[in-house]
């Protein structure tokens, strides 16, 4: 693990920002990870198309977390279309993750599956 990804992680681990519940949200999902326990709900609301209001509350690893707070950073202010297109690809690049194992691949996809499932709905 080289240093760069060791601080991104970190800062994203870090802020808190996002952390939080609301109440009567628009959009709402939990995905569970059966496999090491991680947890990460996403919800918020939207105004004018666009998200307004993101949140997230998790438990779990450093890289669930992480990837949390970077997503819901990432799609404060964005339309439903331009999340819904974010992929693995996206979330590995953001956290500055190159090569990773498909156990922790799945931690820091959590977020993004349950962002994804929140809005289909």
């Amino acid at each position: 693990m080289d240093i760069g990804y060791k601080q991104v992680v970190q800062d994203y681990y870090n802020d808190k920002k996002n952390k939080g519940l609301l109440k009567n949200a628009d959009f709402f999902a939990v995905v569970y990870n059966p496999l090491c326990g991680d947890r990460v709900a996403i919800h918020g609301f939207f105004e004018n198309n666009r998200i307004k209001t993101i949140k997230f509350d998790a438990a779990g690893c450093i890289l669930s977390q992480a990837a949390a707070a970077m997503i819901t950073e990432f799609a404060q202010e964005k339309s439903m279309e331009e999340v819904l297109k974010l992929d693995n690809d996206f979330m590995k690049k953001k956290l500055h993750i190159d090569n990773i194992g498909p156990t922790r691949l799945r931690c820091i996809l959590l977020s993004l599956e349950a962002l994804h499932q929140s809005l289909k709905k």
